[in-house]
């Protein structure tokens, strides 16, 4: 490659006598030396004012000079000592420091730089660059020296590289641009459907088609579908969506790939090609492996032929944890069970799939009691929750899956319990606090033959009973007593009955409020004990699993109604309620215990049957007040005085400096309620509640309700808020709604009321 030729030379001037103080002598009589090196030939370097270079000069002294080429040629650099020195209006300065060099550089001038041969490749698409082969460029100086170089730069009409459009380029050496250069057509962009060894349907193409015409064309190898345009287009280019109602994209059999969207050569996501696009794109389709599907998860007994130790044979059931379903693209499947604080794992047999075959369906069994036979006095399974994990295997590469709830919940019975002549084998559910995703475990406890039957009852005090009355069938227990507790906040609250000659037991509970508190979840014990007098004494022979949780499945639900409160999660419950209101659930418990609830009955007939039409802030006798009003029903409450008999009490609660500070009201003092003829209001003074910040650390947003329960509201209720507020005594009341645990609460919210202008 043949580069600008650059020229320097040094030319050493005689010792002038300037006139006007140049020549001058440094301190000593010492004279500090300048020398000029450039080519004469090349160059012409005079003094600012036309006169001979000075070749000696005072230190600190400034010289002034001009530089221009000639013959052809062009200055191209001045330096001082190595340092460049700029020129004003023509004029370079340079102050003089000891031995000082001045160096100036020359080069040939360009006349013009000439595209002499074009690329071979004069057809381009959006987004790419000149292919330069083929292609020729010729520089003539004005020494008129020419020379053909290969150091050029592409100058493209927009950016980096043809755009949508563009019919030519022109190239740029040394600062000086070339005549254009034409293409043989129009640069078209290109939007490239790639569905990566999969196909979009043909009624998409054939909408694009409809739409784009003859700009669309379908690679029958690759299915890779392009549009190319030359103009720009009218609107964006939708690509096949993600819709399970829909089968725009589809790769292998159905079924087998899962498709998640596009991406970019970028790897970045794509739903759209705008119609203001201006480079090319290739869109590539992702997809995920769907390496089975699942059909059914269940226990199953199985009657099989098993020898003996003896060398005979004999017929036993076989508790079986059983997942069918079918290949996708996995060659094998296999499961296991994890028990994560031993880190063991059980396996399965593996399944393959045959190549070929047309039936896809598999089956895999694990038998379970191979956990009862594993266990030993050090490491005991029983009771404990076992992780199913689902492995398939795709060219060697292993998935591992548990069984999400969300994605297999319909095809296993959760409750399901099966059992054998000694333990049972059931299912328990796990969410994760972090990803809140609810997975399948597989467990196993001591079978007992239990059956457990609720009543509920009052009192002469009208206060709720709880009566327990079941069997055990199992005759060395018999003359053994039952004991069953509740526990509150970590107390045990146990009740005895005898077990008789039939097995059969009963026993009660009174549940009364001081004992069993309202809007409070109570774990539920049984097991069975030697009988004793002092309840702490007594001696437990046998109790389900590890903590002894009084089990969902020992009771009957005929009389038991669908609910969810506290742990009761849309499971059957009982539901008792007493003269004063006070009332209970028990229930089946999310972790398979049975789980007592204390509510309030008056505030849930209040939820139930009034609507609230309207909550806002007044002013009265210089107090500041709430106002709520709303509907009754009339079948629920048959009088006004029924429904003011209803609703006992209301109360605030608030939190300052972490210390909650509840506010009960009184009808008559600092409340009033209202009711006729299916309306209600009710007022409570607010006077009184202290300014609040709403802060983290100093929560005083005040949360009110009816009987000790808070008072929630729907998001479609928001609008009967009233947002006015008013101002009393120096404060601000306003009423709104907030998020507090989960749920949005009815608030007061009390400012300091700014203060009046001056």
């Amino acid at each position: 490659m043949v580069k600008q030729r650059k020229w320097l030379i040094t030319v050493v001037a005689a010792v002038l006598a300037l006139a006007m103080g140049m020549a001058l002598v440094a301190c000593g009589g010492k004279k500090l030396t300048v020398t000029w090196t450039y080519e004469s030939t090349q160059a012409e370097v005079l003094t600012e004012d036309g006169k001979a270079l000075p070749t000696s000069v005072k230190k600190g002294a400034e010289v002034s000079f001009t530089a221009k080429g000639i013959n052809g040629y062009e200055v191209v650099s001045v330096k001082a000592n190595g340092a460049t020195v700029r020129a004003t209006n023509g004029v370079y300065k340079t102050a003089i420091d000891e031995k000082t060099e001045i160096v100036v550089e020359t080069a040939e001038k360009i006349r013009n730089v000439t595209v002499t041969a074009k690329p071979t490749k004069l057809v381009y698409i959006a987004g790419e660059e000149v292919d330069k082969t083929g292609m020729t460029v010729e520089v003539e100086y004005e020494t008129d020296r020419k020379e053909t170089v290969t150091d050029y730069s592409v100058i493209y009409n927009t950016g980096s590289c043809f755009v949508i459009g563009d019919e030519s380029f022109k190239v740029r050496y040394n600062g000086v641009t070339s005549e254009t250069v034409a293409l043989d057509e129009k640069t078209k962009l290109v939007v490239a459907i790639d569905p990566d060894g999969g196909a979009v349907s043909d009624e998409y193409i054939a909408a694009l088609c409809e739409k784009y015409a003859d700009k669309v064309a379908v690679d029958q190898t690759t299915k890779v579908v392009t549009i190319s345009y030359a103009e720009p287009i009218t609107e964006d280019i939708v690509l096949p969506v993600v819709d399970k109602t829909k089968t725009e994209v589809q790769k292998g059999l159905e079924g087998d790939y899962t498709f998640r969207g596009w991406k970019t050569d970028g790897n970045e996501a794509i739903t759209s090609i705008s119609k203001e696009a201006v480079v090319s794109v290739t869109c590539k389709a992702e997809y995920e492996a769907n390496l089975v599907t699942l059909s059914e998860i269940k226990y199953e007994l199985r009657k099989e032929t098993v020898n003996k130790e003896d060398g005979t044979t004999e017929e036993k059931e076989i508790p079986y944890l059983i997942i069918k379903g079918e290949f996708k693209l996995a060659d094998s499947v296999n499961l296991y069970l994890y028990e994560g604080n031993d880190e063991v794992e059980f396996n399965g047999p593996t399944i393959k799939k045959e190549e070929g075959a047309t039936d896809r369906s598999f089956e895999l069994l694990f038998n379970m009691r191979s956990l009862a036979d594993a266990s030993t006095e050090e490491v005991d399974y029983m009771g404990k929750w076992m992780d199913i994990k689902f492995v398939a295997e795709l060219d060697k590469k292993e998935e591992t899956m548990a069984i999400d709830m969300a994605m297999y919940g319909s095809i296993v019975d959760k409750d399901q319990i099966i059992h054998d002549d000694k333990y049972k084998y059931m299912f328990a559910t796990y969410t994760d606090s972090d990803s809140g995703i609810t997975t399948l475990k597989a467990l196993y406890n001591e079978y007992v033959p239990i059956t457990a039957a609720l009543t509920g009852s009052l009192d002469k005090d009208g206060v709720p009973e709880l009566t327990i009355a079941g069997v055990i069938d199992i005759t060395e227990y018999f003359g053994k007593q039952v004991a069953v507790d509740i526990e509150v906040d970590g107390n045990r609250h146990y009740k005895y009955a005898n077990i008789g000659e039939k097995g059969a037991y009963t026993l009660t509970f009174t549940l009364d409020k001081a004992t069993f508190p309202t809007y409070k979840d109570m774990y539920m014990h049984f097991a069975i004990v030697e009988p004793a007098a002092d309840d702490a004494e007594h001696t437990v022979i046998w109790k389900d699993g590890n903590y002894g949780n009084f089990t969902n499945t020992w009771v009957s639900t005929d009389n038991l109604e669908r609910v969810t409160i506290g742990l009761i999660e849309n499971s059957f419950a009982l539901k008792v309620v007493g003269t004063k209101g006070d009332g209970y659930y028990i229930g089946y418990g999310k972790w398979g215990g049975m789980v007592l609830y204390g509510i309030q009955d008056n505030f849930e007939t209040f939820n139930k049957a009034t609507e609230v039409v309207s909550y806002k802030v007044t002013e009265k006798d210089g107090k500041a007040w709430l106002e709520m009003k709303g509907t009754y029903d009339g079948g629920t409450y048959a009088t006004a005085a029924d429904f003011e008999k209803a609703v006992k009490t209301f109360y605030m609660a608030w939190m300052k400096k972490e210390v909650w500070t509840p506010h009960a009201y009184t009808w008559g003092t600092n409340a009033v309620l209202t009711a006729a003829d299916g309306a209600w209001t009710i007022e409570l003074d607010i006077t009184d509640v202290p300014v609040n910040t709403g802060t983290d650390s100093d929560t005083v947003y005040f949360h009110f309700g009816v009987d000790g329960k808070n008072y929630e509201i729907a998001d479609a209720d928001l609008d009967k808020i009233d947002s006015a507020s008013v101002t009393v005594g120096g404060n601000t009341y306003e009423v709104l709604a907030v998020e507090l645990w989960g749920a949005k609460l009815m608030a007061i919210k009390v400012a300091e009321a700014p203060a009046a202008a001056e």
